[in-house]
């Protein structure tokens, strides 16, 4: 993913590190760390077992690879992660880029359509660099999230996966 909604309390604020950086989180109403590392303990002992999927029908992975981090990477990291919020309070609309884990790139805003303004106003960047209008953003924020680019003609052109998903969505116009 690229960019991504997320909903927040209205008084979130994502946490920064000593240099006032924020600190990459993955969403954990979305993807709650218990569940990740569940799945990550699964896929280990998969792996150790012989009967990962990544392992079928290649045999030197695990020969070459015995573990299975070495294949996949460590765990999860807890500090990496949200924490849960009660849907009740997520009443807050944020715009993530979601290359990494995720960072905002909006304040906070009380509606989609104040987000999609922000977004609009602020020239924020949907992909290298190119803008978005209020309309796409709109879009994608009703979407949910949008891919880093799309590519067309052949991979002759790029156009921001903001800009693509709105064309692609109901009452997109070109």
């Amino acid at each position: 993913m690229s960019r991504e909604v997320r909903r927040v309390p209205l008084d979130w604020q994502h946490p920064c590190d000593g240099r006032g950086e924020y600190i990459p989180l993955f969403d954990g109403n979305a993807r709650p760390y218990r569940s990740e590392a569940e799945e990550w303990v699964r896929n280990c002992a998969a792996w150790d077992a012989g009967t990962h999927p990544d392992l079928i029908g290649h045999p030197e992975r695990k020969a070459n690879m015995p573990f299975f981090w070495e294949w996949d990477g460590n765990p999860p990291d807890p500090d990496r992660y949200t924490e849960p919020t009660a849907p009740e309070t997520c009443v807050g609309w944020q715009m993530y880029e979601t290359v990494s884990e995720g960072t905002p790139i909006s304040p906070v805003c009380e509606s989609a359509e104040a987000l999609a303004g922000w977004l609009a106003d602020n020239k924020a960047s949907a992909f290298a660099g190119d803008t978005a209008t209020y309309d796409q953003w709109l879009r994608m924020i009703v979407a949910g999230s949008a891919p880093t680019f799309i590519s067309r003609d052949g991979g002759r052109t790029i156009i921001s996966g903001v800009a693509a998903m709105s064309d692609r969505l109901p009452g997109a116009t070109a």
